[in-house]
């Protein structure tokens, strides 16, 4: 997840610790790669699906933080990259994209701030 300086985040959020329910705040203005056309759109859909999953094991909480997330979408944007594009130029509050690209783009001194989420410990019942 990238998101500028000075980003709205919940009171006690640690940076390296972010939840993408987040993502669904009320008045968030998001840019998201559309996921019919981009794979980093389709990984993250999944994430935002999948990691409400596997923190409630509730698949109708899942796809209500999904339908949240997405009611906070302004632009779709064909690729990843091109979301970072509108992203750069202020067009939301955060992207969700691939770590690497938004560390090219600190690496070229846009003002942002990247936020990555560890991967999760599986529960059990995903393995039965």
């Amino acid at each position: 997840m990238a998101a500028p300086h000075g980003d709205r985040r919940a009171p006690g959020q640690p940076a390296r610790h972010p939840r993408l329910r987040l993502l669904a705040q009320p008045g968030l203005r998001l840019v998201h790669a559309d996921p019919r056309s981009s794979g980093g759109g389709d990984w993250a859909l999944l994430a935002e699906y999948g990691s409400a999953l596997l923190e409630s094991g509730d698949e109708q909480a899942a796809s209500q933080q999904l339908r949240d997330i997405w009611a906070n979408v302004r632009q779709i944007s064909p690729s990843a990259r091109q979301a970072l594009t509108l992203f750069e130029l202020g067009d939301s509050d955060a992207l969700v994209t691939y770590e690497q690209d938004a560390l090219l783009a600190l690496e070229r001194g846009v003002a942002l701030e990247v936020v990555v989420r560890r991967a999760p410990s599986w529960p059990s019942r995903c393995w039965s």
